[in-house]
């Protein structure tokens, strides 16, 4: 994927310098428990994670300009194979110290706007477990369309939680970009 930059954000490949800003949230098992992630129990688990995604090349460094440091990762992944239409999945993590200031939400909105006007994707998919309020938040803010629930698919501190789905066309992007400085 390319470089972006945004108002606050340089979006980039990951590159292994960036092991331990990325080990610092990772190896949280709050965080990784809201996104089903393999907990990052020592560092070299981490080195393996970037070297993973970067073969891959669909994941981005979320990293603060101003401060010069990795706060996150966005992905965009390629679903359904087999289909003849583009549909991939957007996914974000942040590191908490940076929770509630928006950068999860200038982050993927760059990233839509390239799947939209650069890859021509057809459909767009978030989603979260029930749980985690704050990507609820970040979905329904950049116009994603609530799509379904799936009931008890993940164990969650000893109870089943269920998985919220969302999804963007190509039409639900042009109606809310328009919004989008």
């Amino acid at each position: 994927m390319k470089e972006f930059n945004t108002e606050r954000l340089l979006l980039r490949e990951l590159q292994q310098q960036d092991a331990n800003d990325i080990y610092e949230y990772c190896s949280m098992k709050d965080v990784i428990d809201m996104i089903g992630m393999r907990l990052h129990s020592s560092i070299e688990i981490t080195y393996k994670y970037i070297s993973h995604e970067q073969k891959k090349s669909e994941t981005l460094a979320i990293v603060n300009r101003k401060l010069n440091k990795v706060i996150g990762t966005v992905s965009l992944r390629k679903q359904y194979n087999d289909s003849n239409l583009d549909i991939r999945l957007i996914s974000c993590i942040i590191n908490p110290k940076y929770w509630g200031k928006g950068y999860a939400p200038e982050a993927i909105q760059q990233i839509i706007m390239y799947a939209f006007e650069e890859l021509n994707v057809h459909k767009l998919l978030g989603g979260h477990y029930s749980f985690n309020l704050q990507s609820s938040a970040v979905n329904r803010k950049l116009g994603f369309v609530y799509e379904g629930t799936q009931r008890e698919v993940y164990l969650y501190n000893g109870k089943l939680v269920d998985a919220v789905e969302y999804g963007m066309l190509e039409r639900d992007y042009m109606r809310v970009s328009q919004n989008w400085k």
